[in-house]
Order: structure tokens, then C-alpha cells, then sequence
């Protein structure tokens, strides 16, 4: 799932970093937005007292959406895959950016394996995406007891595998890289012994 940071073009935000002094949306608390974004806050060093506004503005009756489109707050973050049809709009309609989610810090993040990876949006996804962005993405992790039955195992990923064309033809993001026994093996997490057999016979999940 990107994590991408939305912003008013004239608010001139081009990195994380552009934030301080300008009025920010941190999202609804306990919500993904919101623990990432004081996640990112923290890797920075930064303090509700650095923004101009500092708001908790759900996403619920588009609250957030409607904040940007004003000029109340400037910048948010978002959390999904792409392309999204409200992000469309607000970029086509309202004059915003994506604004990337990749820099050393951000990259030390990454190599922390906790959870967080980056992803490619592609140039085009969106009016005005003239060039490719690198940003930052949350893992999704089939997650199961070490003392699961390999059968059961097999039978999800084999599942998965099996039905990979209508997954693309739900949403086009889905099963965008590929999983391997490498990238198993890096995991933060230890990898099923049965998923390891299982994309060694298949490869990978394309």
C-alpha cells in the first residue's frame, strides 16, 4: 500500500521536509495516516509546534479532502493503492501534487524491515504525472502459526496463485512485485517452511 503525501501545488511542498510551517492534516488517530505520519514525524524530529495547523481530520464524509480543496490545511497523507478515484479528482479538479516519500531517512526506514517497503507510481496514473514517483509503501503480510498445516498453507497460497488474473482485474496495483524466496528471506518475519517450497516450485507469484 503506498503511502503517498498529497499537497496544494501553490503551497510549494516538494519533500517531507517542506512540511514545517505549513498547516498539515495528520489524519484520524489510530488510523494508518496517522500512525505513519507520527511515525515520519518522529524520524524527523519533528513536533506538533514546527506546523502552522496541525489537524486530526478523518477521511469519513471526505473531512480530509474537503481541508486541502479549501486551503485549511495544505498537505495530508494518504494510504492506499493506485490509482484511487478520489485522488483523481482532487488532482484533476483542485490543483495537487503527489509529493515522493523517499529520501535517506525515509530510506533508513526501509532498511529496517518493519513493515515498510517503496513502490513505484507510474507516470501517467494520474493528470499531470509526467514522470515516475518512488515513494514509501506499507508491507501486506499473509501472516499464519508456525505450527500451521502445510497443506493449509499451500492451499492459500495455491489460491492466490491460481486466481493472480483476477486480482490484476480488481484493481491493477494488486500483485504488482514479485514474491520469491529471496524476498521471503529477508522478511522481518520468519518465512513458513511450506512458502518457501511453494514459490520455489512456482518462482515467483506471476
Amino acid at each position: 500500500s503506498p503511502v503517498s503525501l498529497i499537497a496544494r501545488r501553490d503551497a510549494n511542498i516538494r519533500y517531507f521536509n517542506d512540511l514545517k510551517g505549513k498547516r498539515v492534516n495528520c489524519g484520524k488517530f489510530n488510523t494508518q495516516e496517522h500512525l505513519i505520519f507520527k511515525q515520519l514525524m518522529g524520524l524527523k524530529n519533528c513536533q506538533e509546534t514546527d506546523f502552522s495547523m496541525f489537524q486530526n481530520l478523518p477521511a469519513s464524509h471526505s473531512q480530509n479532502s474537503l481541508a486541502l480543496k479549501s486551503g485549511s490545511v495544505q498537505a495530508m497523507i494518504h494510504v492506499g493503492m493506485h490509482p484511487d478515484g478520489s485522488l483523481q479528482r482532487l488532482i484533476e479538479q483542485d490543483d495537487m501534487t503527489l509529493v515522493p516519500l523517499l529520501d535517506e531517512d525515509i530510506h533508513q526506514l526501509i532498511e529496517e524491515r518493519v513493515g515498510f517497503s517503496k513502490c513505484k507510481i507510474a507516470a501517467g496514473t494520474y493528470p499531470g504525472l509526467t514522470e515516475e514517483i518512488i515513494t514509501l509503501a506499507m508491507e501486506t503480510l499473509l501472516i499464519s502459526s508456525a505450527t500451521t498445516d502445510s497443506s493449509i498453507i499451500n492451499l492459500v497460497l495455491g489460491a492466490l496463485h491460481n486466481s493472480r488474473q483476477q486480482l490484476r482485474h480488481a484493481h491493477s496495483s494488486l500483485l504488482q512485485q514479485h514474491t520469491t524466496v529471496s524476498t521471503l528471506n529477508e522478511s522481518y518475519l520468519h518465512p513458513h517452511p511450506s512458502a518457501l517450497l511453494f514459490f520455489q516450485s512456482t518462482r515467483s507469484l506471476y
